[in-house]
């Protein structure tokens, strides 16, 4: 379950701008709205131009950037970094809740298809460090053999390589993963 999103330099979000659904002050009038301390139903408005459908975008940016499921929905054209900072990177950080654990994904990209850099941390232990141009970094179990170089592809997210060609052996990490 998506416990927080921190998003920076993307769009309108020029400024580090948090989303924290575990952060559910007095929810005590409607408890079913909180599920194991994280606001799992919401109902986010405000006025017009303040953020909320690019809150949405950079929610979905994780679908379109791991999955090849979902088309962009950003034309060649469209603005992804905020217009003050073209030269810098959008930065994202997304925090899940499971049963089982924790885990902390972020990435920064030039734009909607130029990955930057990544790294995954599961359970406090990071687990895949990968900067475009370098070899993926990974500890995870049974991932020894895989060739971690993506120069053929470097905008691939490391992530989503290690997933769609490994068979990772059994562990609490790779359940996670």
């Amino acid at each position: 379950m998506l416990k927080k999103i921190e998003i920076e330099n993307f769009k309108n979000f020029k400024e580090k701008f948090i989303f924290d659904l575990s952060e559910t002050k007095n929810y005590g009038f409607n408890l079913e709205c909180v599920k194991n301390g994280i606001t799992h139903k919401a109902l986010i408005y405000g006025k017009n131009g303040c953020g909320k459908t690019n809150l949405g975008l950079a929610i979905f940016d994780l679908i379109y950037h791991l999955t090849d499921k979902e088309k962009s929905p950003y034309p060649a054209l469209q603005s992804y970094l905020h217009a003050d900072l073209k030269n810098s990177t959008a930065k994202f950080i997304f925090k899940f809740q499971f049963e089982s654990g924790d885990v902390e994904y972020s990435y920064e990209k030039n734009s909607s298809n130029l990955l930057v850099k990544e790294r995954l941390v599961i359970n406090s232990k990071e687990v895949i460090i990968y900067n475009v141009g370098s070899k993926i970094i990974t500890s995870l179990s049974g991932t020894e053999t895989l060739d971690k170089d993506l120069k053929s592809n470097p905008n691939l997210s490391a992530v989503k390589f290690i997933n769609n060609n490994t068979k990772l052996k059994t562990n609490k990490t790779n359940k996670l993963f």
